[in-house]
C-alpha cells in the first residue's frame, strides 16, 4: 500500500510539473513560435514552481496545504492547457516509470542529515525568518533546488518525496536527450 502511494504522489508531482510547464509556456512563449519548446516543457515548470517556492516562503510555510493547492494548480493546468500531445506523455512516463525504480534504491547525499534535510523542513514547518544562519550553519547555503524540494513535502509520503526533484530533473534531460539525439 505505501508504494502505491509513493508511486501515484510521483505521478501526481511529475503531471503538476508538466502543467506549470504549460503555464509557462502561455505566459512567456506564447508569442514566439518556438518549434521544440515541449520538450524543455518540464524544466519550465520546475522554475517556475521554484519562483513560486521563493516567493510563497516570504509568506507562509510550504506545509500540506501550501503544496497540495500548489500541485493541484499544476495538474488541473496538465488536463486544461494541454495540447494532446501523446508522443511527449508517452515518452515522459516511459522515462518517468524506468526512473523511478532507481529512485527508490538511491541513497542520498552525503550533506543531506546535516543542512538538506534541516533547511528543507525548516521551510515546510515555518515562512522564512531572516537571521537562521546564527543557528545553524546549513542555514547559512540557500539553494532555489531546496525551496524547489520543499513544495513536494505532501500528505502520507511526508519527506520522502524531496528527491522528487532531482528525479524530475534526471526524468527531463534523459527525454530532451533521447528528442535531439
Amino acid at each position: 500500500m505505501n508504494f502505491l502511494i509513493f508511486l501515484l504522489a510521483f505521478i501526481f508531482c511529475l503531471f503538476s510539473v508538466i502543467g506549470y510547464g504549460y503555464i509557462f509556456n502561455n505566459i512567456f512563449l506564447k508569442k514566439y513560435k518556438i518549434e521544440n519548446h515541449l520538450i524543455y516543457n518540464g524544466f519550465y515548470g520546475l522554475a517556475l514552481i521554484s519562483l513560486i517556492s521563493l516567493i510563497t516562503s516570504i509568506f507562509m510555510p510550504h506545509n500540506y496545504f501550501h503544496n497540495i493547492i500548489l500541485h493541484l494548480i499544476g495538474l488541473i493546468s496538465f488536463f486544461f492547457l494541454d495540447k494532446f500531445n501523446f508522443k511527449y506523455k508517452k515518452g515522459i512516463l516511459l522515462i518517468s516509470l524506468l526512473v523511478f525504480l532507481l529512485l527508490l534504491i538511491s541513497k542520498t547525499n552525503e550533506d543531506f542529515p546535516y543542512y538538506h534535510l534541516p533547511f528543507v523542513n525548516y521551510l515546510v514547518e515555518q515562512k522564512i525568518v531572516f537571521g537562521m544562519g546564527n543557528i545553524n550553519h546549513g542555514y547559512n547555503y540557500i539553494s532555489s533546488f531546496l525551496f524547489l524540494s520543499s513544495t513536494f513535502y505532501l500528505p502520507f509520503i511526508d519527506i520522502y518525496s524531496f528527491h522528487f526533484s532531482a528525479i524530475f530533473f534526471l526524468i527531463f534531460f534523459n527525454y530532451l536527450l533521447l528528442v535531439e539525439l
